[in-house]
């Protein structure tokens, strides 16, 4: 009477087992140099920096991430982000300061088998995870886009998905490679000069080297390439490099919208200004991730060159979405990834605009 039952047992048993991954220990060498080991795939993950986004949309869920900072978690409420990964707000902060700073019992306290962890602002993250005996893969981001694809795949490595890692750094080089080649011929001085303001009150500039190579492969020149510091300048500077193109950041974080400057008498003696070249940035490139980042050349790309570039980005958009997330998007997320409302007085938007 048991024999049908424990062979289906048995059966069931077997098939689980061949449907879960060996757990591996896996020497994996991190963005300092050091190498850890770490058993694979992961199933307790803590991941502090704000690169967050990077784990997930390899892993393809927030499953298996048992911690992280306000300040990465902040980041997964912005952009089409929670459509994709609802369960991240779950997510507890392991920080004492919301940023990079751990509270080393709230991270024990979440039994994380690997810590990921930022390595650009010195050893403090991370040494007092490792005095304890935590695994700590480092990241760091100064070198922007190259950086972002070595997240990526220590990202495979971790979760056991190098497959699916190497697909997004191939798609990825791709698309850039076919964007520097279509612009290769506009020489240097040819390209309009672009502002990216992170802040337009007071004025603040989005920087970094990630800034910098996504202006230049959507065939922008960024006029604040050599601004360091905290990025904060006057207008005087502003005016002096008088831009073709103003960029205002898209997070939620930044009120303004190019109406603002447009109805502001400072701001209206800018050359972008007057010929209404002011744009609320696209969502879902930048700070949700490289396998997102062709999103914002191909936008950026098709205001500053609306006669040499044909207008594919609403179906771009689609096709990554599906490719990376098999997430359908609407047109209304499109619009309000697009910011269609609040770039609608703005030169050449209609091109972004859905077709009847």
């Amino acid at each position: 009477m048991n024999k049908p039952v424990t062979t289906l047992s048995a059966t069931l048993c077997a098939m689980i087992l061949l449907a879960t991954p060996p757990l591996l220990a896996q020497e994996i060498t991190d963005q300092r140099g050091k190498t850890i080991t770490v058993t694979t795939p992961a199933q307790r993950v803590a991941y502090i920096p704000p690169a967050l986004w990077s784990y997930l949309q390899v892993d393809g869920s927030s499953d298996h991430v048992v911690g992280s900072s306000a300040f990465a978690l902040r980041a997964m409420e912005q952009g089409l982000m929670p459509a994709l990964f609802a369960k991240a707000a779950q997510i507890p902060d392991v920080t004492s300061n919301g940023f990079f700073a751990p509270n080393v019992e709230a991270v024990l306290a979440t039994q994380p088998e690997v810590v990921f962890q930022t390595i650009q602002i010195g050893p403090e993250p991370y040494a007092a995870l490792e005095q304890i005996g935590l695994p700590v893969i480092g990241i760091s981001g100064v070198r922007g886009e190259e950086d972002m694809l070595e997240w990526v795949r220590l990202a495979g490595e971790v979760s056991g998905k190098k497959t699916r890692a190497e697909e997004i750094v191939t798609r990825v080089a791709t698309e850039r490679s076919k964007l520097d080649e279509q612009l290769a011929a506009i020489p240097e001085e040819k390209r309009p000069k672009v502002l990216y303001l992170f802040k337009v009150e007071p004025i603040r500039l989005m920087q970094g080297a990630f800034t910098q190579q996504a202006i230049h492969h959507a065939g922008g020149r960024n006029v604040a390439e050599k601004v360091s510091g905290n990025g904060v300048v006057n207008f005087e500077q502003v005016l002096n490099w008088d831009p073709d193109v103003i960029l205002i950041s898209g997070w939620p974080e930044e009120k303004s919208i190019p109406q603002d400057l447009y109805q502001s008498a400072q701001w209206s003696t800018l050359r972008a200004v007057k010929e209404r070249r002011v744009y609320k940035a696209a969502m879902d490139g930048a700070r949700n991730g490289i396998a997102l980042e062709p999103l914002f050349w191909q936008w950026l790309a098709e205001l500053l060159h609306p006669d040499t570039m044909e207008p594919r980005l609403r179906a771009q958009y689609r096709d990554i979405f599906m490719q990376t997330f098999t997430y359908p998007l609407s047109e209304q997320q499109l619009d309000w990834a697009l910011h269609t409302t609040a770039n609608k007085d703005s030169a050449g938007v209609n091109r972004f605009l859905a077709q009847p």
